[in-house]
């Protein structure tokens, strides 16, 4: 069974965040023909598909109904999640932390994955759309790195890149008079992440007791040597007594294991 406890770091979640945070705080000004700032104009930002707003315009043209759709606005989704196998390293290595001073807490490394991310401008005008990608592309050069905290301990935090690949625009300008216009503008994004498997937690250890014997003197003294054997530590060569093995040979260490008669 391999779902042997249940986990839950909330990382989809959190990389969608992230995306939306990098989409918000977009400002649209319009001036009047003096160039003097007339109105100014904050972009919502919503987790929405491309055809619920195209869907939205349609429906009511004039947006009579409700003015929170008032445009421009942007909608993004996510739309891929694949195994990233270029980023794979060793899956034996293991982070660790403590909370406080009485547990600790191991987990493995990470798991690469690329997600993808489509977001959907919306504008009445040309003008601001073109505000809102000037403000937006320049900083995807070609990509933008975010650190996050992936598992709730500050103690693991890792780069996630944010690549912008690619860059549509539909504008249906043609049609009757009475049609509204719609200025589309696609942006397709790339989230190198990753996603962490359990968290396992253990004890702190807080002592250490090692004993340390010189070498030299088990040279001399044959009941320390076999007291060390006791404890199942002794310089080995193979082919070589023990007592001719001197602290200059290029020794190894083997363990044996005795039991007291």
């Amino acid at each position: 069974m391999i779902y042997k406890q249940h986990f839950y770091h909330e990382l989809l979640k959190k990389y969608t965040v992230v995306m939306g945070s990098l989409l918000d705080g977009i400002d649209v000004v319009r001036y009047n023909n003096l160039g003097t700032e007339e109105s100014r104009q904050r972009v919502p930002v919503t987790y929405a598909a491309k055809e619920k707003f195209i869907q939205r315009t349609q429906s009511d043209p004039e947006l009579l109904r409700q003015p929170a759709i008032v445009l421009p606005r942007i909608g993004f989704e996510m739309t891929g999640l694949s195994y990233a196998s270029e980023r794979k390293i060793s899956s034996k290595q293991k982070f660790a932390y403590r909370n406080g001073n009485s547990k600790s807490y191991t987990v493995y490394t990470p798991i690469p994955y690329d997600i993808t991310f489509s977001a959907t401008l919306i504008a009445k005008t040309q003008t601001d759309a073109l505000q809102v990608v000037e403000q937006l592309v320049p900083f995807f050069s070609p990509d933008y790195v975010v650190t996050m905290k992936g598992i709730g301990t500050p103690e693991i935090g890792f780069d996630v890149p944010i690549t912008l690949d690619a860059i549509g625009v539909q504008d249906s300008y043609e049609g009757d008079l009475e049609e509204r216009r719609q200025i589309i503008w696609r942006f397709d994004f790339l989230l190198k992440g990753f996603l962490f498997g359990p968290v396992r937690e253990g004890g702190v250890i807080k002592t250490v007791d090692v004993t340390v014997y010189d070498f030299e003197q088990l040279q001399i003294t044959q009941a320390n040597r076999q007291f060390l054997v006791d404890y199942n530590f002794v310089p080995y060569i193979n082919g070589v007594p023990l007592a001719n093995i001197g602290p200059d040979d290029p020794y190894t260490v083997q363990q044996t294991i005795t039991y007291p008669i």
